[in-house]
């Protein structure tokens, strides 16, 4: 006789036994190996996970049940499986010894991104995942994908950009991925959010907390202040012929014949011995990890792209000598491919060489070459400093005219005389009168009067602006700010643009340090013309210059300032926002003559 099954009756029994069935005594890594799949989602390679695949994860992953350990973090470059060693851990915990999760990513979005096409598809395709979740069969769809249950626990998905998603909620385990891309677009800093999550694993003896991104700014770097506060591991693999261990560091070990990226291979420092990228498997199999500081409980982990299977060195010589060529694809090499911090370069030429070069073009002209005119307004207690400022294909800029307005700002001369100026036009070297296209102006001191004056203009007119040590953009996302004047709310808000001052000043270092043209040679990419100011503008253009301090035992870079007085550099660089919200960099060259052409600039100019 044919017996009768009922699947409802199977899956609870099957529940049942994982309930009260001892977890199997494995390692994480053989726990991957057994049951671990990789979905078609996201794994180039789809199939059964295998760690002699990438054998510096063993150590990372069963690190994670090791008693001793409280703390993982894995800093690192891109293409080195990050984001699939994170999701065994997670399914490990799942699987074998469940409690509360918490997983934080920059943003919400992210968040709820990772949950469908990353964590959703290894459920489907890990057998030992069958049975396990329980997705909550609710009419809100959102609570499948933000949190969702399983036998022993569940995993909420949060960003850092709702802090309200990390409170009043504990979890035995806490992981955090892109932690130094957290506050970018609003919202917790990765630091905050270590912080707020290490608050939420106190209840559990037995807590475990991973913290894992690539670095992006030295002195800001969360993930490279927990490295440094860890053992600090680094892989050591052996030289194949000499048999010396050592961690492959791409700018020291990777050497190509002159450009020719396609002769990349790793050179021993010791007997000089030229391995090429076929034989890294067999270095990566013989590596192990070696910690550079005491172990205090945090087990800290640092690889990059010279280890991984997936990147060959020649492809990364490649890439470095593009790189190479611009400080913004130069930073995304060091922060994604070699996994390290970028160092904001703040040192200010001095202020004898700009006045030395400065040109003989007239004040209050337009030179050949300036196509888009903005200013940048700093508002004093007294007066307003403002600087009109020309920019031209590939970031060339001219200072046209530096304005001081000697009104305060709570009266109405000042306003009055700034719309003059938002109604003014300047001259063009051809002849062409030029009005402003965006003013940027700081509201720190006066932010009622200030908004309450650029609310009455289009945000691309007029700008209120206020300075953000933590901002990450050069302009990042406004917020709405109401006013009340004479106790009464008026009707339109205020949009007030947050600047990644920071970033500004560092950028304008940069290309004031650029060396003058010779023998009317083209300028470099963002150097910057000056008339004959007198010499007090530009000391106060390089009024300030970055430093390392110690911070807690812990360094910390800030802008301090070396004179007195900074309004030009200020005022330079909210002229400089202005033309970032404007969109001018990402204008191609036939952009720049189009919009030359809309002027009635003529062609003939050699800076078109």
């Amino acid at each position: 006789m044919n017996s009768i099954h009922f699947p409802a009756l199977d899956r609870a029994e099957k529940k049942r036994n994982s309930l009260w069935s001892p977890p199997e005594d494995l390692t994480v890594s053989e726990f991957a190996d057994l049951y671990r799949v990789l979905s078609s989602e996201g794994s180039a390679e789809p199939g059964q996970w295998e760690t002699d695949r990438v054998p510096y994860s063993r150590e990372i992953l069963d690190t994670f049940i090791n008693p001793d350990v409280s703390k993982i973090i894995f800093k690192s470059s891109s293409q080195v499986s990050k984001t699939e060693i994170m999701l065994t851990l997670i399914s490990y915990a799942i699987s074998e010894d469940p409690g509360p999760i918490l997983f934080v990513m920059p943003h919400l979005d992210l968040a709820k991104s990772f949950s469908k096409e990353r964590f959703d598809p290894m459920i489907r395709d890990t057998p030992r995942m069958d049975g396990k979740i329980n997705i909550a069969k609710t009419r809100d769809g959102g609570n499948e994908i933000y949190h969702k249950l399983f036998l022993g626990g569940y995993i909420k998905f949060s960003g850092a950009n709702s802090p309200a998603s990390l409170a009043y909620r504990p979890a035995r385990y806490v992981f955090a991925d892109e932690v130094d891309k957290m506050g970018i677009r609003g919202g917790l800093t990765g630091k905050e959010v270590i912080a707020k999550l290490h608050k939420r694993t106190t209840t559990f003896w037995n807590s475990k907390e991973v913290y894992v991104s690539t670095p992006e700014e030295e002195g800001s770097s969360a993930i490279d202040e927990e490295y440094a506060n860890s053992d600090a591991r680094i892989f050591k693999v052996p030289c194949l012929k000499c048999n010396v261990y050592l961690q492959i560091k791409f700018d020291e070990h990777i050497k190509w014949e002159k450009d020719r990226p396609e002769t990349a291979h790793f050179e021993c420092p010791s007997c000089k011995q030229k391995t090429f990228e076929d034989d890294l498997p067999a270095m990566n199999a013989l590596g192990y990890w070696e910690g550079q500081k005491p172990f205090k409980g945090v087990a800290g982990f640092f690889i990059n792209e010279v280890n991984s299977p997936w990147v060959k060195w020649t492809a990364m010589a490649a890439a470095f000598l593009h790189a190479k060529k611009d400080d913004k694809t130069l930073k995304v090499f060091i922060n994604e491919s070699l996994g390290q911090t970028w160092k904001t370069k703040g040192e200010a030429p001095p202020w004898e060489n700009l006045y030395d070069r400065a040109e003989s073009y007239a004040i209050g002209t337009v030179p050949q070459g300036g196509i888009l005119l903005v200013a940048g307004a700093d508002v004093q207690k007294d007066r307003a400093e403002i600087e009109i400022v020309a920019y031209g294909k590939d970031l060339e800029s001219w200072s046209v005219e530096y304005i001081v307005i000697q009104e305060p700002p709570t009266g109405t001369k000042l306003w009055e005389e700034l719309a003059d100026l938002v109604n003014r036009t300047w001259k063009h070297e051809s002849g062409v009168e030029m009005s402003l296209q965006c003013l940027a102006i700081d509201a720190n001191y006066s932010q009622t009067e200030v908004c309450n004056w650029a609310r009455k203009y289009s945000s691309r007119t007029v700008m209120a602006i206020y300075g953000s040590a933590k901002a990450l953009l050069p302009v990042n996302r406004p917020t709405k700010v109401d006013l009340t004047i004479g106790g009464k709310k008026l009707e339109q808000a205020c949009n007030l643009w947050p600047l990644g001052v920071n970033k500004l000043k560092a950028e304008l270092y940069r290309w004031l340090n650029l060396d003058s043209p010779k023998d009317g040679s083209s300028t470099l990419p963002g150097y910057c013309h000056f008339p004959k100011y007198p010499s007090s503008y530009f000391q106060m253009l390089t009024a300030e210059e970055l430093k390392t301090i110690m911070v807690k035992g812990y360094p910390k870079t800030e802008w301090n300032l070396i004179r007195p007085r900074n309004e030009a550099l200020d005022c330079r660089n909210y002229a400089r926002a202005a033309g970032y919200r404007l969109g001018m960099d990402r204008w191609s060259a036939d952009r720049w003559v189009e919009l030359a052409d809309a002027l009635g600039i003529p062609k003939e100019s050699e800076k078109i």
